[in-house]
């Protein structure tokens, strides 16, 4: 069988792989599935995997990083909404709480 660091290795790969694809697609849809399958795991193992390595959710990592890209963008003057769906959010109202939530002492 694999050594406890041979299965930790392969862990942080897809972990690794999972965040380089979020960091390039991040402005489209992303679904856990779609995710898994370009990590070549199952969306389970592919979850377990993103909070033990990172200690966020895959959807938490996406969000923050959409966060930040977007608050970039505001930051050199793009209009909040137009920041928003750049960065791959498509609904305002959770943009907004996800955002305030994060940033509200930036605002």
């Amino acid at each position: 069988g694999e050594s406890a660091s041979d299965s930790e290795n392969k862990r942080f790969a897809v972990v690794k792989k999972t965040i380089g694809y979020i960091r390039e697609n991040y402005d489209k849809k992303l679904t856990l599935e779609a995710l898994a399958e370009q990590a070549f795991t199952d969306k389970f193992s592919l979850s377990r995997s993103f909070k033990t390595v990172t200690g966020q959710t895959v959807v938490e990592y996406i969000n923050n990083y959409r966060c930040d890209r977007a608050k970039e963008l505001i930051r050199k003057g793009s209009p909040i909404n137009e920041a928003a769906i750049q960065c791959g959010f498509n609904n305002m109202s959770f943009f907004t709480k996800t955002f305030l939530r994060k940033y509200r002492a930036f605002m």
